[in-house]
């Protein structure tokens, strides 16, 4: 069996260990989909070491449900999330959700306001499509009045 730290991108969680199903194929900085309660999150694969935290037993650890198809977060990336999380006393979680700012992307076919299908991701790289997802299931934080110039197209483009 193989146990993989992962980094949500709620700052409210601290990473968690998830194991990873026989024949699933998962590296450090894959993109991944995993339980968490009754809800599902995406979430990073970290390296153990970087990331220290309560070790729990074999049988509590849940399974992975998905890796996204999408490039994983190299090395480099997530070493710059680790200094800046370090650098500004911010959580990891939180540096992480903006590397991966946004989420539509990996949902499938969509429609445009003027009818014409678009594919996943179309026009955005394998990053970008990550982001996208991690917007998407993370929710919006758009607020009326106090948003900045453009958050209304946002809003209505990726929430809804």
């Amino acid at each position: 069996m193989a146990r993989i730290r992962i980094l949500h991108t709620n700052p409210a969680l601290g990473p968690l260990d998830y194991r990873v199903p026989h024949g699933m194929d998962v590296g450090l900085g894959s993109i991944v989909r995993v339980p968490l309660g009754p809800r599902e999150m995406v979430g990073v694969v970290w390296e153990e070491a970087a990331l220290p935290t309560e070790t729990v037993g074999d049988n509590r650890l849940r399974n992975i449900l998905e890796v996204y198809d999408v490039p994983p977060l190299g090395a480099p990336l997530r070493r710059l999330i680790e200094w800046t999380a370090d650098y500004y006393l911010a959580p990891p979680q939180s540096v992480l959700r903006m590397a991966l700012s946004s989420a539509a992307a990996l949902e499938g076919i969509g429609q445009r306001r003027d009818g014409h299908s678009v594919g996943v991701g179309s026009g955005y790289s394998g990053h970008g499509r990550a982001a996208l997802l991690v917007t998407r299931t993370a929710g919006c934080e758009c607020r009326p009045g106090g948003a900045p110039r453009g958050a209304n197209a946002h809003h209505r483009r990726f929430c809804g």
